[in-house]
């Protein structure tokens, strides 16, 4: 055996005789280049597949469903699993099979509303009105606390105009003792077809059913809005006499109160407002709230005691000395106008009102035009109130619009873009809304400023949607960001690309952010905005071009990290590169944004369980330095540290390892001339 073993020749250790460098350099930058040139394509993508004959069909369907049922076996409590598996047996019309999917979805999870809803959906939309019918039946039978079934349930009935089937629904649903809200949503039926007296029957159930002031309140303004004053006051006092004492709230009495002044009834009001105030006792929010009620009723009801009138009439004298002396004090008149409000008549109020709006203010300070604004905004909504009908508001607006900007050559002066929302607010009260989008348009076209012009955007946009008229609203939205494009602004994009996302148009809402990048609007946080939408509607072969824009043009440690984080290790090595050179040459914040960036390639590499070693080398250095400290005064307080980023040269990296080589090998030397 020793002589097989001393047979075996043993490796020498090999000896490098020529240590001087190679004559052609290969750099770390160029092997990665080769690399990535070199490197194998990814997997293909899968091809569509052309379906030409029944056979191959039948292949498909075996295939997609095996695998349905190999996700439903790994995972059977996955209910949009179910649910997905269903509507691609619906895709190919297999209805038998498609009920079949969710019935084993309702056997294996009956209490999920969700199966139940999307079952009953699936019958509805291909008119099987039977098969709808029992799905809906059997889930309220099963789920009868759920109130969204029986809201589905008696909908379905009634857009098939069975209203007695609906209302059988309904019926059902009130024996649970289901809450508020299902009475209300009875109510509401029975009004849509004019049951008023069905309606009453479900007030009166409610009311046994949820004591509450709230429920007594909504009952007695029914009977109200009915013309029915009998019946609305002895709702209001059968809830002082069925209703404990803590559940009788301020608002039931202020409620009541109120009625009995729209009817005329002063000395009843005020029975109620003492009563209430002695019942809820002598403290709280609540009283102080009836209190308040009380004083304004018996300012405008009640006499006059001689006190009231001299601390009136004194008041008045001052506040009319000051707007006497300084017209433009429109803290006064504002006072003074509250002050007629609440003690003089409509005729007297009036008079201060236009006293009020004849003094413009002499200058252009926004300022003083935005509290003259206010003026004519508290004058319309003032007669508007006082004269019960929108129509009193509006003629006021329109005299406002000509008095807040007065039209020269170049445009307008000074326009309040308020004054015209307020006026087309007006105008569809009045239920003109051509008026109301005329009103609009012109407030856009007479050269208001950039804050105004948003607020009459967003207002024209929430007219046009409150309509249902999108197409509409896509317009305005579109000139919106037209204006947006002229002067920078980033807000008309964010809300178009908001409401187009709100209407399932995510390619609509990728679009507008793309507009606003390709523009130059809203900077990097546009950028992420755009590389987001796009993430939702695109794989990461159609991203790769995008995220090398959003590289190109914004350079700092988010674009970087976002295509990182999604494309890999290369990418995450050439930001480092690109970001460490911005450093070297630039320094400041690009050394910040090199140690962010590279901050999150290590967490990155960790959660991938990759080269965090690789990574950590491209991580600049923080070197703690010292900077005086400076008073106020300019005197010298002492000294504090402060953290600063260092990034060096890749040059500098590789000669300071030199040195430290050449050190240790002379360390070296010196030890092993002491040792002999």
């Amino acid at each position: 055996m020793e002589e097989l073993l001393s047979d075996v020749r043993r490796p020498s250790s090999v000896t490098v005789k020529n240590k001087a460098p190679a004559k052609v350099q290969i750099t770390a930058e160029q092997l990665l280049r080769e690399a990535w040139e070199r490197k194998e394509s990814g997997p293909s993508a899968v091809p569509k597949q052309q379906i030409t004959d029944k056979e191959e069909l039948q292949e498909y369907q075996r295939t997609e469903r095996k695998q349905f049922e190999m996700r439903i076996v790994r995972n059977r409590s996955h209910t949009p699993l179910w649910i997905r598996y269903a509507r691609w047996e619906e895709s190919q019309e297999e209805f038998t099979r498609a009920r079949s999917v969710l019935e084993r979805a309702i056997d294996n999870e009956y209490r999920n509303p969700a199966i139940w809803l999307g079952y009953a959906e699936m019958e509805m939309r291909h008119r099987f009105i039977n098969h709808a019918r029992n799905v809906l039946d059997r889930a309220v039978a099963l789920l009868p606390r759920v109130d969204q079934l029986w809201l589905k349930y008696a909908h379905f009935e009634e857009l098939l105009d069975q209203v007695e089937l609906s209302r059988l629904v309904y019926s059902r649903w009130l024996k649970w003792m289901p809450g508020p809200s299902a009475f209300f949503a009875f109510i509401r039926f029975e009004l849509r077809h004019g049951a008023y007296g069905r309606a009453r029957s479900v007030y009166e159930e409610l009311v046994r059913a949820h004591q509450t002031s709230h429920s007594y309140t909504k009952y007695a303004k029914f009977e109200e809005r009915q013309g029915e004053m009998g019946r609305a006051r002895g709702v209001y006092e059968r809830s002082c006499q069925d209703l404990p004492t803590g559940q009788q709230t301020a608002g039931l009495f202020l409620s009541f109160a109120r009625f009995e002044e729209r009817r005329k009834q002063t000395e009843r009001a005020r029975a109620i407002y003492k009563y209430a105030i002695e019942k809820l006792g002598n403290e709280g929010v609540e009283v102080e709230r009836l209190e308040r009620a009380f004083i304004s009723f018996e300012k405008q009801q009640g006499e006059r005691d001689m006190v009231e009138e001299v601390v009136v009439r004194k008041k008045r004298k001052e506040l009319q000395k000051r707007v006497k002396e300084n017209g433009h004090d429109y803290d006064s008149w504002f006072d003074l106008l509250l002050l007629e409000e609440g003690h003089s008549g409509i005729e007297r109020t009036r008079d201060t009102y236009e006293q009020a709006v004849t003094n413009k203010p002499p200058a252009q300070a926004k300022s003083g035009w935005g509290r003259y604004m206010y003026l004519w905004i508290a004058y319309a909504i003032w007669a508007e109130m006082s004269e019960g009908t929108p129509e009193a508001g509006v003629e006021i607006y329109k005299r406002a619009v000509r008095a807040v900007g007065k039209r020269k050559e170049g445009g307008w002066e000074w326009v309040g873009g308020r004054i015209w929302v307020l006026y087309a607010q007006g105008r569809v009260r009045m239920e003109d809304v051509p008026g109301a989008r005329k009103a609009l348009g012109t407030g856009l076209g007479v050269g208001v400023g950039a804050r105004e012009e948003v607020e009459i955007y967003r207002a024209y946009v929430e007219l046009e949607r409150g309509l249902g008229e999108f197409g509409r609203a896509r317009k305005v939205y579109e000139g919106w960001v037209e204006r947006e494009v002229e002067r920078g602004g980033t807000e008309g994009f964010e809300e178009f690309a908001e409401f187009e996302k709100e209407m399932g148009e995510l390619a609509r809402a990728a679009g507008v952010l793309g507009v606003a990048v390709e523009a130059g609007v809203g900077g990097e946080e546009m950028w992420a905005r755009y590389v987001a939408a796009e993430r939702e509607i695109k794989g990461l072969d159609e991203m790769r071009e995008i995220y090398e824009r959003y590289a190109k043009e914004c350079s700092g440690a988010r674009a970087w990290v976002e295509y990182g984080t999604v494309a890999g290790r290369d990418v995450w090595e050439r930001g480092a590169r690109e970001l460490r050179g911005r450093a070297v040459e630039h320094g400041g914040k690009w050394a910040e944004e090199l140690r962010t960036m590279v901050e999150a390639w290590v967490l990155w590499e960790r959660s991938e369980s990759g080269d965090v070693a690789k990574a950590q080398s491209w991580l600049p250095k923080r070197v703690r330095r010292k900077r005086p400290r400076i008073s106020a005064d300019g005197t010298h307080i002492g000294w504090e540290d402060y953290w600063v980023t260092i990034v060096e040269q890749e040059e500098d990296v590789a000669e300071t390892g030199l040195l430290l080589l050449k050190a240790a090998r002379r360390w070296k030397e010196k030890q092993a001339t002491v040792a002999g």
